[in-house]
């Protein structure tokens, strides 16, 4: 079971993937024994399933849904080895995910917000996180040099580090060269102010001094996602520039 759970991982080519799958592989492995023969799990569903629910039946919906998710993926590509024959998991089903108690924007209090009288700055992040939908750590960490202006997009390094691209619409590609003015290197957003001596050296924008800005103010911007204000206002205690 060990190998099978290996060869199987080796074909997940994303390794954020790659990793969580292996999570709930590991365990079937450790569990069932690594050296059991795959085929054996068709004839032990009820133990399969017993197994699972006691191992995640107490998580939330989420991690009990992904660790199946894995397991299903697993299994379908073992029968395709023809290493497995019918289904151990018949027995188990996702869990119904709790509503989302965000509350989402109407369409026309995000035009509102794009289209406001903010600085560049500032409606530059709002265009750029509503088209790429990235998190705001991720799209605030951005040097110039990370963006494809040509092909509107850039890479960003994601929650485990993993390094990914984000693509931009019409809206950012408007603002951006605004922006940057002809910059071409040092972080994407500046803050206002110099930096100050104690900065590291690749968060200073090397043609106006300004430092990198991980913390724009986005509690100004009329909250356009509870998630970005959020993450603005922990990076503002973390780099200890008021609000």
């Amino acid at each position: 079971m060990a190998d099978a759970a290996q060869i199987y991982l080796a074909t997940l080519t994303v390794r954020n993937t790659r990793e969580t799958y292996g999570a709930a592989l590991d365990r079937l492995v450790t569990d069932f024994g690594a050296d059991t023969d795959v085929s054996l799990l068709d004839s032990e569903p009820d133990r399969v399933c017993g197994w699972f629910t006691f191992v995640w039946g107490a998580r939330s919906a989420k991690t009990f849904n992904i660790r199946l998710t894995a397991l299903v993926s697993a299994c379908g590509y073992w029968r395709e080895q023809g290493w497995l024959a019918g289904d151990p998991l018949v027995r188990l089903r996702a869990r119904p995910a709790p509503p989302d108690s965000g509350r989402a924007l109407s369409r026309e209090r995000v035009a509102q917000i794009l289209g406001s009288e903010a600085s560049l700055r500032e409606r530059v992040l709002w265009h750029l996180l509503y088209e790429s939908s990235a998190r705001a750590e991720e799209v605030l960490m951005l040097d110039v040099p990370d963006l494809d202006m040509a092909n509107r997009c850039a890479v960003v390094t994601r929650k485990g580090g993993a390094r990914e691209v984000i693509a931009w619409q019409t809206g950012t590609a408007r603002l951006l060269p605004r922006m940057l003015a002809g910059r071409r290197s040092g972080p994407l957003f500046l803050t206002d102010r110099k930096a100050r001596p104690s900065v590291a050296a690749g968060d200073i924008d090397p043609a106006t001094g300004g430092r990198g800005c991980p913390t724009v103010a986005l509690r100004s911007c009329s909250n356009p996602t509870p998630r970005a204000s959020m993450t603005a206002r922990t990076h503002c205690i973390n780099y200890g520039i008021p609000g």
